[in-house]
């Protein structure tokens, strides 16, 4: 701005081609310049209410970012606490099922144990049994032995 004012200052103070310019013409060139300087103004006014738009816009949208953010976060801290709770409630399970297993296979081993006694004490009755037999046997063979013998 300061720049056009000189040259219209050295315009009109020197004259263009030698000869001295009009006060008509250098009124003319202020004017110009005045309408320019304002267009300028309103231009600059404009370019500041639309920053100050942006930003206001920028910041909303932020705004709104963060809250989506925020009940994001929410929905998942909220979904990880019950994640927790059925992975507690899971491995409870798996330990009663675990508990009761045990106890099962406890009562087995008793029962298998059990049997094996009775079992051990089938085998020496039947020996004992077998034995006798043989025993029997061998009398019962010698007093035929001795019946025909008479």
């Amino acid at each position: 701005r300061a720049v056009q004012r000189r040259m219209v200052q050295l315009y009109v103070s020197q004259g263009v081609g030698g000869s001295g310019l009009s006060e008509d013409v250098a009124e003319h060139y202020k004017q110009l310049i005045r309408v320019q300087d304002e267009e300028l103004r309103e231009v600059r006014h404009e370019n500041e209410q639309l920053r100050s738009e942006v930003e206001a816009f920028m910041t909303r949208s932020l705004k709104a970012s963060s809250a989506a953010l925020a009940d994001k976060a929410d929905a998942l801290e909220m979904e990880n606490k019950a994640l927790h709770l059925e992975v507690e409630q899971l491995q409870s399970k798996r330990d009663e099922e675990v508990g009761r297993l045990e106890n099962e296979r406890n009562k087995l081993r008793a029962a298998v144990s059990e049997l094996e006694l009775q079992l051990q004490s089938m085998a020496i009755s039947y020996g004992q049994v077998e034995q006798n037999n043989a025993e029997l046997r061998a009398a019962l063979d010698r007093a035929q032995d001795g019946s025909s013998a008479q």
